[in-house]
Protein backbone atom coordinates (compact mmCIF):
# COMPACT_ATOMS: atom_id res chain seq x y z
CA UNK A 1 0.00 0.00 0.00
CA UNK A 2 2.49 2.50 0.97
CA UNK A 3 4.42 1.67 -2.15
CA UNK A 4 0.84 2.11 -4.52
CA UNK A 5 1.18 5.31 -2.67
CA UNK A 6 4.81 6.74 -3.30
CA UNK A 7 3.58 5.69 -7.20
CA UNK A 8 0.19 6.92 -7.50
CA UNK A 9 0.50 10.55 -5.45
CA UNK A 10 3.57 12.13 -7.82
CA UNK A 11 1.04 10.80 -10.74
CA UNK A 12 -2.10 12.13 -9.24
CA UNK A 13 -0.05 15.97 -8.30
CA UNK A 14 0.98 15.69 -11.79
CA UNK A 15 -2.28 15.01 -13.22
CA UNK A 16 -3.92 17.65 -11.30
CA UNK A 17 -1.44 20.56 -11.92
CA UNK A 18 -1.48 19.99 -15.48
CA UNK A 19 -5.42 20.49 -15.22
CA UNK A 20 -5.04 23.86 -13.72
CA UNK A 21 -2.82 25.20 -16.51
CA UNK A 22 -5.07 23.93 -18.48
CA UNK A 23 -7.72 25.26 -16.98
CA UNK A 24 -5.37 28.37 -16.64
CA UNK A 25 -4.95 28.75 -20.47
CA UNK A 26 -8.52 28.13 -21.04
CA UNK A 27 -9.49 31.23 -18.48
CA UNK A 28 -6.48 33.07 -20.89
CA UNK A 29 -8.22 32.41 -24.09
CA UNK A 30 -11.52 33.64 -23.16
CA UNK A 31 -10.19 37.04 -21.28
CA UNK A 32 -8.58 37.63 -24.26
CA UNK A 33 -11.55 36.86 -27.12
CA UNK A 34 -13.54 38.84 -25.10
CA UNK A 35 -12.01 42.17 -25.68
CA UNK A 36 -13.05 41.77 -29.37
CA UNK A 37 -16.65 43.20 -29.05
CA UNK A 38 -14.97 46.38 -27.46
CA UNK A 39 -15.09 49.43 -29.63
CA UNK A 40 -11.87 51.02 -27.84
CA UNK A 41 -8.46 50.80 -29.61
CA UNK A 42 -10.09 49.44 -32.91
CA UNK A 43 -7.43 51.10 -34.63
CA UNK A 44 -4.22 50.02 -32.68
CA UNK A 45 -5.72 46.61 -32.69
CA UNK A 46 -6.11 46.14 -36.34
CA UNK A 47 -2.38 47.75 -37.02
CA UNK A 48 -0.84 45.27 -34.18
CA UNK A 49 -2.73 42.27 -36.06
CA UNK A 50 -1.48 43.19 -39.61
CA UNK A 51 1.77 44.11 -38.10
CA UNK A 52 1.92 39.81 -36.44
CA UNK A 53 0.22 38.65 -39.92
CA UNK A 54 3.03 39.76 -41.66
CA UNK A 55 5.97 38.85 -39.62
CA UNK A 56 3.99 35.01 -38.82
CA UNK A 57 2.87 34.58 -42.17
CA UNK A 58 4.48 36.27 -45.13
CA UNK A 59 8.39 36.54 -43.66
CA UNK A 60 7.29 32.98 -43.11
CA UNK A 61 6.46 31.84 -47.10
CA UNK A 62 9.53 31.38 -48.39
CA UNK A 63 10.39 28.81 -45.94
CA UNK A 64 7.16 26.97 -45.96
CA UNK A 65 7.16 26.76 -49.53
CA UNK A 66 10.95 25.72 -49.93
CA UNK A 67 10.02 22.86 -47.44
CA UNK A 68 6.72 21.99 -48.83
CA UNK A 69 8.28 21.30 -52.63
CA UNK A 70 10.98 19.30 -50.91
CA UNK A 71 8.20 17.06 -48.50
CA UNK A 72 5.75 17.02 -51.88
CA UNK A 73 8.96 15.87 -53.78
CA UNK A 74 9.91 13.26 -51.01
CA UNK A 75 6.28 11.75 -50.74
CA UNK A 76 5.77 11.71 -54.73
CA UNK A 77 8.66 9.87 -54.81
CA UNK A 78 8.18 7.36 -52.31
CA UNK A 79 4.54 6.97 -53.45
CA UNK A 80 5.72 5.75 -56.68
CA UNK A 81 7.76 3.51 -56.01
CA UNK A 82 4.78 1.59 -54.66
CA UNK A 83 3.06 2.69 -57.53
CA UNK A 84 4.88 0.63 -59.44
CA UNK A 85 4.03 -2.33 -57.60
CA UNK A 86 0.10 -1.61 -57.50
CA UNK A 87 -0.14 -0.22 -60.68
CA UNK A 88 -2.93 2.08 -58.85
CA UNK A 89 -2.92 5.55 -59.89
CA UNK A 90 -5.39 6.08 -57.33
CA UNK A 91 -2.99 5.20 -54.87
CA UNK A 92 -0.81 8.75 -55.84
CA UNK A 93 -4.37 10.84 -55.25
CA UNK A 94 -4.88 9.11 -51.49
CA UNK A 95 -0.78 9.53 -50.58
CA UNK A 96 -1.65 12.91 -51.36
CA UNK A 97 -4.90 13.54 -49.68
CA UNK A 98 -4.09 11.66 -46.26
CA UNK A 99 -0.02 12.64 -45.98
CA UNK A 100 -0.01 16.08 -47.30
CA UNK A 101 -3.80 17.81 -47.07
CA UNK A 102 -4.90 15.61 -44.03
CA UNK A 103 -1.12 15.81 -42.01
CA UNK A 104 1.16 17.26 -43.11
CA UNK A 105 0.31 20.62 -44.40
CA UNK A 106 -1.29 21.45 -40.86
CA UNK A 107 1.49 19.94 -38.97
CA UNK A 108 4.39 21.23 -40.25
CA UNK A 109 2.93 24.82 -40.86
CA UNK A 110 2.36 24.95 -37.05
CA UNK A 111 5.71 23.63 -36.51
CA UNK A 112 7.61 26.47 -38.70
CA UNK A 113 5.36 29.07 -36.67
CA UNK A 114 6.01 27.65 -33.12
CA UNK A 115 9.80 28.34 -34.53
CA UNK A 116 9.39 31.38 -35.52
CA UNK A 117 6.68 33.69 -34.23
CA UNK A 118 5.83 31.61 -30.82
CA UNK A 119 9.17 31.94 -29.33
CA UNK A 120 9.59 35.40 -30.73
CA UNK A 121 6.13 36.38 -29.07
CA UNK A 122 6.93 34.99 -25.69
CA UNK A 123 10.44 36.76 -25.76
CA UNK A 124 8.85 39.85 -26.74
CA UNK A 125 6.19 39.92 -24.11
CA UNK A 126 8.42 38.39 -21.41
CA UNK A 127 10.95 41.58 -21.58
CA UNK A 128 7.99 43.59 -21.71
CA UNK A 129 7.02 42.12 -18.06
CA UNK A 130 10.39 42.36 -16.87
CA UNK A 131 11.00 45.87 -17.50
CA UNK A 132 7.43 46.83 -15.96
CA UNK A 133 5.92 47.93 -19.51
CA UNK A 134 2.99 45.88 -19.10
CA UNK A 135 2.91 47.31 -15.27
CA UNK A 136 2.66 50.96 -16.88
CA UNK A 137 -0.24 49.73 -19.17
CA UNK A 138 -2.11 48.81 -16.05
CA UNK A 139 -1.66 51.48 -14.39
CA UNK A 140 -2.93 53.84 -17.38
CA UNK A 141 -5.54 51.46 -17.51
CA UNK A 142 -4.82 49.84 -21.17
CA UNK A 143 -6.02 46.19 -20.78
CA UNK A 144 -2.72 44.11 -21.76
CA UNK A 145 -5.51 41.37 -23.17
CA UNK A 146 -6.92 43.63 -25.41
CA UNK A 147 -3.23 45.59 -26.82
CA UNK A 148 -0.78 43.05 -26.45
CA UNK A 149 -2.80 39.36 -26.38
CA UNK A 150 -5.35 39.65 -28.96
CA UNK A 151 -4.08 41.11 -31.65
CA UNK A 152 -1.29 38.37 -31.63
CA UNK A 153 -4.09 35.72 -31.19
CA UNK A 154 -5.84 37.17 -34.38
CA UNK A 155 -2.27 37.15 -36.54
CA UNK A 156 -1.01 34.04 -35.62
CA UNK A 157 -4.54 32.43 -36.25
CA UNK A 158 -4.88 34.09 -39.46
CA UNK A 159 -1.30 33.82 -40.79
CA UNK A 160 -1.43 29.96 -39.80
CA UNK A 161 -4.20 29.18 -41.75
CA UNK A 162 -2.65 31.05 -45.12
CA UNK A 163 0.23 29.74 -44.68
CA UNK A 164 -1.28 25.83 -44.35
CA UNK A 165 -3.22 26.63 -47.67
CA UNK A 166 0.80 27.41 -49.41
CA UNK A 167 2.00 24.61 -47.93
CA UNK A 168 -0.51 22.12 -49.87
CA UNK A 169 -0.78 23.79 -52.74
CA UNK A 170 3.30 23.63 -53.37
CA UNK A 171 3.80 20.42 -52.01
CA UNK A 172 1.01 19.30 -54.69
CA UNK A 173 3.03 21.11 -57.33
CA UNK A 174 6.47 20.26 -56.20
CA UNK A 175 5.36 16.69 -56.47
CA UNK A 176 3.51 17.07 -59.55
CA UNK A 177 7.26 18.15 -60.85
CA UNK A 178 8.62 14.98 -59.55
CA UNK A 179 5.56 13.06 -61.28
CA UNK A 180 6.45 14.53 -64.27
CA UNK A 181 10.19 13.45 -64.36
CA UNK A 182 9.59 9.90 -63.08
CA UNK A 183 6.36 9.24 -65.23
CA UNK A 184 6.04 11.87 -67.86
CA UNK A 185 2.18 12.26 -65.89
CA UNK A 186 0.18 15.30 -67.65
CA UNK A 187 -0.58 18.50 -65.33
CA UNK A 188 -4.13 17.54 -65.55
CA UNK A 189 -3.90 13.88 -65.17
CA UNK A 190 -1.78 14.60 -61.88
CA UNK A 191 -5.09 16.94 -60.67
CA UNK A 192 -7.54 14.96 -61.97
CA UNK A 193 -5.85 11.99 -59.49
CA UNK A 194 -5.98 14.02 -56.60
CA UNK A 195 -8.61 15.84 -57.03
CA UNK A 196 -10.50 12.64 -57.32
CA UNK A 197 -9.40 11.57 -53.48
CA UNK A 198 -10.01 15.11 -52.11
CA UNK A 199 -13.48 15.73 -50.63
CA UNK A 200 -14.62 18.31 -48.44
CA UNK A 201 -14.16 17.18 -45.52
CA UNK A 202 -10.52 16.66 -45.94
CA UNK A 203 -10.35 20.72 -46.93
CA UNK A 204 -12.39 21.23 -44.16
CA UNK A 205 -10.86 19.27 -41.50
CA UNK A 206 -7.16 20.90 -42.32
CA UNK A 207 -8.80 24.62 -41.98
CA UNK A 208 -10.49 23.31 -38.75
CA UNK A 209 -6.60 21.73 -37.54
CA UNK A 210 -5.02 24.93 -38.49
CA UNK A 211 -7.69 27.25 -36.81
CA UNK A 212 -6.80 25.05 -33.47
CA UNK A 213 -3.18 24.86 -33.83
CA UNK A 214 -3.03 28.77 -34.54
CA UNK A 215 -5.32 29.09 -31.23
CA UNK A 216 -3.26 26.90 -29.41
CA UNK A 217 0.42 28.64 -30.46
CA UNK A 218 -0.83 32.22 -29.79
CA UNK A 219 -2.63 31.53 -26.56
CA UNK A 220 0.20 29.13 -24.67
CA UNK A 221 2.89 31.97 -26.58
CA UNK A 222 1.50 34.88 -25.20
CA UNK A 223 0.43 33.18 -21.99
CA UNK A 224 3.87 32.09 -20.92
CA UNK A 225 5.60 35.83 -21.84
CA UNK A 226 2.96 37.36 -19.51
CA UNK A 227 4.03 35.09 -16.55
CA UNK A 228 7.03 36.33 -16.51
CA UNK A 229 7.83 37.91 -13.37
CA UNK A 230 10.98 39.47 -12.23
CA UNK A 231 14.25 38.11 -13.47
CA UNK A 232 15.50 38.32 -17.14
CA UNK A 233 16.43 34.71 -16.85
CA UNK A 234 13.17 33.31 -16.90
CA UNK A 235 12.58 34.49 -20.11
CA UNK A 236 14.43 31.44 -21.58
CA UNK A 237 12.43 29.07 -19.64
CA UNK A 238 9.19 30.77 -20.68
CA UNK A 239 10.16 30.04 -24.19
CA UNK A 240 11.22 26.92 -23.55
CA UNK A 241 7.59 25.84 -21.98
CA UNK A 242 6.39 27.49 -24.61
CA UNK A 243 7.66 25.51 -27.64
CA UNK A 244 7.32 22.20 -25.25
CA UNK A 245 3.45 22.49 -24.48
CA UNK A 246 2.95 23.91 -27.82
CA UNK A 247 4.16 21.39 -29.71
CA UNK A 248 2.44 18.50 -27.45
CA UNK A 249 -1.04 20.00 -27.36
CA UNK A 250 -0.56 20.39 -31.14
CA UNK A 251 0.03 16.79 -31.52
CA UNK A 252 -2.60 15.77 -29.19
CA UNK A 253 -5.59 18.09 -30.98
CA UNK A 254 -3.97 16.83 -33.68
CA UNK A 255 -5.31 13.19 -32.92
CA UNK A 256 -7.93 13.98 -31.43
CA UNK A 257 -9.65 15.31 -34.54
CA UNK A 258 -8.57 13.23 -37.15
CA UNK A 259 -9.67 10.31 -35.17
CA UNK A 260 -12.95 12.22 -34.63
CA UNK A 261 -13.83 12.73 -38.30
CA UNK A 262 -11.81 9.64 -39.51
CA UNK A 263 -11.73 7.14 -36.95
CA UNK A 264 -9.92 4.59 -37.89
CA UNK A 265 -10.89 4.29 -41.76
CA UNK A 266 -8.64 5.71 -43.96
Amino acid sequence: MNQESVLFKPLGRWAISQFRYLLDLFRFLVRSLVEIGRPEGQAIVQKTTMYQIYFTGVDAVWVVSGLAVILGGLIIVQSLNLLAITTNEGFLGKVVELVVIRELGPLMTAFIVIGRSASSITVELGNMVVDREVQLLRSMGIAPHRYLVLPRMLGVTSAIFCLCLIFDFVAVLGGFVVARLAISMPFWTFLQIVAANLTLTDIAVSGLKTAVFGTIIATVSTYQGLAVRDAVTEVPQAVRRCMIHSIVMIVIADGIITFAFFGMTF
